[in-house]
């Protein structure tokens, strides 16, 4: 392996562990925010990676292996409903969402 492909590989595992604490910090700046709809709610993310192992493709990164981010995937656990007649984002019945 030359050393050029380990300085790829190397990269490629910078960029995949940047996003994953972009990833972080943004539910965790998130982790109390209130909506005023269901919809509205912030929903965690997760980045989901995957190994790069095809020596034969003609893109220079794949040729030489190493991570990348498949797919960021957003959390479909239920949304907190929370009846705060006060709070500035309830709705008109009353309630905050969060997630």
């Amino acid at each position: 392996m030359p050393l050029f492909d380990v300085f790829d590989i190397s990269s490629s595992a910078m960029h995949a562990q940047n996003v994953r604490l972009n990833t972080v910090a943004s539910n965790l700046a998130n982790a109390e925010t209130v909506a005023s709809s269901e919809k509205e709610a912030y929903r965690a993310k997760a980045p989901i990676f995957e190994e790069i192992l095809n020596r034969s493709s003609n893109d220079p990164i794949e040729k030489t292996g190493g991570v990348r981010v498949k797919e960021v995937s957003v959390s479909d656990a239920p949304i907190e409903k929370r009846y705060s007649p006060n709070h500035p984002m309830a709705n008109k019945e009353g309630f905050v969402f969060t997630n």
